[in-house]
C-alpha cells in the first residue's frame, strides 16, 4: 500500500500504544523525527523471565539471569518512542517514511508489521481513541473504585504496600489519611524486607538492636550482606579495601 493510501487503511485512524513493561534509552541518536519524545536514541526492553520449579532450581544452580533483555535496532527504537498513544497509525507511518524514506518502503506494510511484533510480545496494542483527564477526575475516579472494594468487601482487602524507603519516607506518614478513608488495616514497605530479619536476628543473638563497629575489630564476618554494595559502614570501600591489606586483621 503506498502512502497516499493511508487513508484507507483500516487502523489509519486507531492509535498505537506502548502498555506497562521496563524500558530504557541508550546510545548516541540517530535518525529520528524531531517530535515529542523521540530522541533516536537506542530502545532497549526488559522482560522478567518466568521459571517453572524444576527450571528455578536449574537456573539457580547455572546463575542464570533472571531477566531478558531485548534492544531494538534503530528503525523500531523510533517506532516504539512514536507509539506513545498520542499519534494515530497514519502519523506514525508519516514520521517513519520522513525519516527513514525508501528504508522502510513499503512503509505501511513494515511499520504495521513492526507493531504487530510488539503486540505479539504482549508490549502494545491498538486503542480507538485517546481519553485524556485531569488529576482531580484521575484521583476522584480511583478513590470512587477504591471505595467501592471497601463497601462490597470490607476495608481490610485493601492492603497498602509503600513508603518507608530511602527517599521515600512521606508516604509512609501522609497514606494514613487514604488508608483511614478506606478502613485499610493492613499495610507494608519495602523495610519489611530490608529491615524486620535484621531486627529479628539481632533480637535472638543480643536481645537488643545493634550494629557492627568494623572499624575497631579484628575480624569482620559478613553474613547475608555485602557492603561493598549495600555500604551499611561509614566509607565502605576505602575500609575494606584497607581492611583486606592489613596483615593483622
Amino acid at each position: 500500500m503506498e502512502l497516499s493510501d493511508l487513508d484507507q487503511h483500516p487502523l489509519a485512524e486507531k492509535y498505537p500504544v506502548r502498555l506497562p513493561v521496563w524500558w530504557c534509552r541508550t546510545g548516541d541518536s540517530g535518525p529520528h523525527p524531531d517530535v515529542e519524545g523521540c530522541t533516536g536514541k537506542r530502545v532497549v526492553l526488559r522482560f522478567e523471565k518466568k521459571f517453572g520449579r524444576i527450571e528455578r532450581v536449574f537456573a539457580k544452580l547455572m546463575r542464570a539471569p533472571h531477566e531478558l533483555r531485548r534492544p531494538l535496532l534503530d528503525k523500531n527504537s523510533v517506532l516504539w518512542e512514536l507509539c506513545n498513544g498520542r499519534r494515530t497509525f497514519a502519523e506514525v507511518c508519516e514520521h517513519m517514511n520522513a525519516t527513514f524514506h525508501e528504508d522502510v518502503s513499503p512503509v505501511v506494510h513494515r511499520t504495521h508489521a513492526g507493531i504487530q511484533v510488539f503486540i505479539g510480545l504482549n508490549v502494545m496494542r491498538f486503542v480507538d481513541r485517546i481519553e485524556e483527564i485531569d488529576w482531580d477526575t484521575a484521583t476522584r475516579e480511583i478513590m470512587q473504585r477504591f471505595a467501592a472494594i471497601r463497601d462490597t468487601h470490607g476495608g481490610d482487602k485493601i492492603f497498602y504496600y509503600g513508603g518507608g524507603g530511602q527517599g521515600n519516607h512521606l508516604p509512609g506518614a501522609y497514606s494514613s489519611a487514604t488508608r483511614s478513608v478506606l478502613n485499610s488495616v493492613y499495610r507494608s514497605s519495602a523495610l519489611a524486607q530490608e529491615k524486620t530479619g535484621e531486627f529479628w536476628v539481632n533480637g535472638q543473638m543480643f536481645g537488643t538492636m545493634v550494629k557492627g563497629d568494623f572499624h575497631q575489630c579484628d575480624v569482620a564476618f559478613f553474613l547475608g550482606k555485602n557492603p561493598w554494595h549495600s555500604h551499611g559502614i561509614p566509607r565502605a570501600r576505602a575500609f575494606l579495601k584497607d581492611f583486606s591489606k592489613d596483615s593483622t586483621k
